[in-house]
């Protein structure tokens, strides 16, 4: 501050300041004006120096309410759908063991109905009709057993060596009864040399089983499915294609996911949990190798499954 009148002097400090003034002592009892001047040097930088503390705070602040209410939204979300999730889980499987359980109960009443006269061919349907329904059960808590695997951290893989070829035939020829009902058919087009593999022999069958249940049971008419298998670098690839109703594209990333199932639109007798394909991806996850999907809809689906080698796998 200076009581004096810098009007007349030449001070570039003073002129790149900023100033404020006041005059005084201007009346009648003095000749000569004076004027009382404030210069502040870097305002700017002072005002920002004084308000960048605060300023930080509060914009630190704010992110983190903001980050907390979309955080607390996305939860509510995730909790909804997985409710929704959940209770389609139960209500689906529900339905599916009331069937069996009920078609066993009636079966057993007839035969253990004395009223009732059954000769030895009724006898028998009603036996078939219970075996095959206890196997139902018997899938259907597999399945369900089959869906623990994905959730665990790290289950642990019998490994061993075997002709992938081999696990192939034995997986066909157990769902092969389902496709002869159907009237489908089930090729092979195996050209790969690298056959042997290193892997879980049980968890690689109920793979290619899940997949051609799959196949079975998204197709509209009588299925058609062809296995191949090629050799490619550390290891070999195994195409399984269909002539089922497809999969759109908005749902190629989500039928990995657990308790999806694809929206069939008017085929309304396919039944599941919406636990294959994630057990199918978690037990290829586990061996170090890929899974992806080709498909559109009405022109059949292409599973290609990429298995590494075992020097591969052991690094």
């Amino acid at each position: 501050m200076f009581l004096s009148n810098f009007e007349n002097i030449d001070n570039s400090i003073l002129e790149r300041s900023t100033s404020y003034s006041v005059e005084f002592l201007n009346d009648d009892l003095f000749t000569e004006k004076r004027v009382f001047t404030l210069y502040i040097l870097k305002l700017r930088w002072s005002i920002a120096k004084s308000f960048t503390p605060v300023l930080v705070f509060s914009m630190v602040l704010i992110l983190i309410i903001l980050g907390t209410f979309i955080y607390s939204i996305r939860v509510i979300q995730n909790q909804k759908k997985n409710t929704r999730i959940k209770t389609d889980f139960i209500n689906n499987m529900t339905h599916e063991l009331k069937t069996p359980i009920a078609t066993i109960g009636l079966a057993c009443e007839a035969l253990t109905d004395k009223n009732i006269k059954l000769d030895n061919s009724s006898q028998n349907r009603f036996l078939k009709t219970i075996k095959s329904e206890n196997e139902r059960l018997g899938k259907l808590v597999e399945n369900v057993l089959e869906s623990s695997i994905s959730v665990k951290a790290s289950p642990e893989l019998k490994l061993e060596v075997f002709n992938i070829e081999e696990v192939i035939k034995k997986a066909i020829k157990s769902i092969q009864l389902s496709y002869n009902t159907r009237n489908g058919k089930i090729k092979t087009d195996f050209l790969a040399q690298n056959k042997i593999i290193e892997a879980d022999k049980l968890h690689i069958t109920n793979v290619i089983h899940n997949l051609l249940d799959n196949s079975l049971k998204y197709s509209s008419k009588s299925p058609l499915v062809t296995i191949s298998t090629r050799d490619v670098i550390g290891g070999l690839i195994i195409r399984i294609k269909d002539n089922g109703i497809g999969i759109a594209k908005d749902n190629h990333k989500r039928i990995f996911e657990k308790l999806f199932r694809v929206p069939t639109g008017d085929l309304h007798n396919v039944k599941g949990f919406g636990l294959g394909l994630s057990y199918v991806k978690s037990i290829i996850d586990l061996h170090k190798g890929k899974i992806m999907v080709e498909s559109t809809l009405d022109n059949g689906s292409t599973f290609t499954i990429n298995l590494k080698s075992s020097k591969m796998l052991e690094s």
